[in-house]
């Protein structure tokens, strides 16, 4: 019995005198009452605070970025155009269309309107509608929008016709205001008459005309 409880005491660890360390009692060492220390970590360097100018870089990274795409976009062009040359195809010509000439027009159109003969106010119409037509044209005698005595005053103080042109103008022109206005029915020779009169007179001022440039070769036609 005494040897058992000496060996029980020799087995024992023999601890220090005085109170026992308790790791509780040494983790609250220098800590006031209530709180604790917690986890210990390291101390970090200060901190420089944040400015405007943190976003620079990815500004000027994207403007580059920008650049470089565009740079290589120009140069596509480029290279796609010296490859690929644009093949303008045939050209194409208008055709030159003359400007029909004055006496042609009219004298066509009176031998057109010899169809007409036998109604003499659609025939009376047309030849005189071109004989004034071809005044126009040709001697810048404002005709048409003009009413015969409105055209007839302004020829009396033209110097492109002469007395006898005048006056077998004015005759003709008072014929077919009788034939339009006044309904007369006048025979076929008279109405015959009248286309001759018209052709003459073109004729005698295409003449006139070809005379004067020959003559004065700077004067151009229609001036008056």
């Amino acid at each position: 019995m005494i040897f058992t409880q000496t060996a029980n005491a020799q087995e024992a660890p023999i601890e220090p005198s005085g109170a026992s360390i308790d790791s509780t009692t040494t983790n609250n060492v220098d800590t006031p009452a209530g709180e604790s220390i917690g986890d210990i970590r390291d101390i970090f360097e200060p901190q420089a605070p944040p400015t405007n100018w943190d976003w620079w870089p990815y500004v000027l990274a994207a403007v580059i970025l920008l650049g470089v795409v565009w740079a290589l976009w120009k140069i596509w062009i480029w290279y796609s155009a010296r490859e690929k040359p644009v093949n303008p195809g045939p050209v194409r010509e208008e055709p030159v269309t003359e400007k029909p000439d004055p006496a042609e027009k009219a004298r066509r159109r009176i031998q057109e309107a010899f169809g007409l003969i036998s109604q003499p106010e659609p025939y009376c119409v047309e030849v005189s509608a071109s004989l004034r037509i071809y005044l126009e044209e040709r001697l810048a005698l404002n005709a048409p929008e003009r009413t015969t005595e409105e055209f007839l005053q302004e020829i009396r103080w033209s110097n492109r016709l002469h007395a006898d042109q005048k006056e077998r103008l004015e005759q003709f022109l008072e014929i077919c205001d009788l034939v339009k206005f006044a309904k007369q029915n006048p025979d076929r020779n008279t109405l015959s008459e009248l286309g001759d009169v018209a052709h003459a007179l073109i004729n005698e001022i295409e003449r006139e005309e070809r005379q004067s440039t020959i003559e004065n070769p700077g004067q151009e036609g229609g001036q008056a």
